[in-house]
């Protein structure tokens, strides 16, 4: 007959191959401050089951042994509740609907439009969006304007899985940029970015190490349109440091005096660069 002890070590160990199991497919999920700290506190408290019920079937138990593991056990509770209380504040941008399979596809255009359109964008959080002057000397003179650029509302809590194919449910709008119309349609050429509103697609994300690849499309908001391809050569996925904020930033960054446009994707541990 086994005895309850024995059962518990059995199932304590099957929790354990749970985490491992977790931590190996945290490239699949967005490992964030909510999921980290759930993680952590599930960990803590399955490992703390393993241990007491292990040393129950060796050893006479001691007040000791179940004060520390009482105390364990107590922070990993505490430190679940914690991943529990970010998990309410923060949830990943929207996916596309299943009907769009391929965001180049001319037919779908409206439908990708529609999508990128029903999503939010956050203009108003302190340090979440930027805006920038931007120059470009393309067909000759020297144009001038300006340029605002917002992250999609969840987009630090969008993983890897999430943008790392093509087909349906994959892929993710990421962020929307708004160029200045007061000097007419020209837009910012150098970046293919359209006057007025547009729209930036990633998909296809290849993790290297630190670095890293993707497909960066650029969505005008204008019906019946066409989305633009950046090219590959001028994008690069790179990681960033972590920082304990529940919103995504979207950035415009100086390089080889052009502009590029930095927005955030890869389950909230690095960034999308695209440039000129």
């Amino acid at each position: 007959m086994i005895r309850w002890g024995g059962r518990l070590v059995w199932l304590a160990w099957v929790g354990v191959l749970l985490i491992v199991a977790l931590w190996l497919l945290r490239p699949c999920y967005a490992v964030t401050p909510r999921t980290a700290y759930s993680l952590i506190g599930l960990s803590v408290l399955v490992l703390v089951i393993t241990a007491r019920a292990t040393l129950r079937t060796l050893i006479v138990p001691s007040p000791i042994v179940s004060g520390l593991s009482g105390f364990l056990a107590s922070g990993a509770v505490i430190t679940g509740t914690g991943g529990l209380y970010l998990h309410l504040f923060g949830t990943a941008t929207a996916a596309p609907p299943s009907f769009i399979t391929d965001v180049t596809a001319p037919s779908q255009f409206d439908s990708v439009l529609a999508y990128a359109r029903g999503l939010s964008y956050d203009s108003t959080t302190h340090n979440a969006p930027d805006s920038t002057l931007i120059v470009d000397t393309v067909g000759g003179g020297l144009h001038i304007t300006k340029a605002w650029i917002s992250p999609a509302v969840g987009a630090n809590f969008m993983s890897y899985c999430d943008l790392s194919s093509t087909g349906p449910g994959r892929g993710r709008v990421v962020a929307r940029i708004r160029v200045d119309t007061t000097y007419g349609s020209r837009g910012y050429p150098e970046l293919h970015l359209p006057a007025g509103v547009s729209y930036v697609w990633i998909d296809s994300l290849e993790l290297r190490d630190t670095t890293g690849t993707f497909r960066a499309f650029v969505i005008p908001a204008t019906r019946g349109g066409s989305v633009i391809r950046l090219p590959d050569k001028d994008s690069h996925y790179y990681s960033s440091r972590r920082a304990f904020s529940n919103f995504a930033m979207a950035r415009w960054v100086l390089y080889k005096h052009s502009n590029c446009t930095n927005v955030p994707c890869g389950g909230g541990k690095g960034c999308c660069q695209s440039c000129p």
